[in-house]
């Protein structure tokens, strides 16, 4: 679904930009730019959300760690 919603924008692109005036060879230009470009935001979006979860699994980490201490204390304090 999302790459037929890339594929209608990149062909409105072109038309737009083939009605104003420009040459394919410049449409094809701009359309590769264009998806250099989200290429990038995707792979800088992708390593932040590796970032996050690893993140996150060292805090799931702390959290258990943190519990199972409770849990020895309480059994100290019986």
């Amino acid at each position: 679904m999302k790459n037929e919603k890339l594929n209608d924008l990149l062909i409105n692109l072109n038309f737009n930009f083939e009605f104003n005036g420009y040459s394919t060879k410049e449409v094809n230009e701009h359309i590769n730019l264009i998806s250099i470009e989200i290429d990038n935001l995707k792979q800088n979006y992708e390593a932040k959300i590796n970032a996050l979860n690893t993140e996150i699994k060292k805090l799931n980490n702390k959290v258990a760690s943190l519990e199972l201490e409770l849990v020895n204390k309480a059994i100290e304090n019986k």
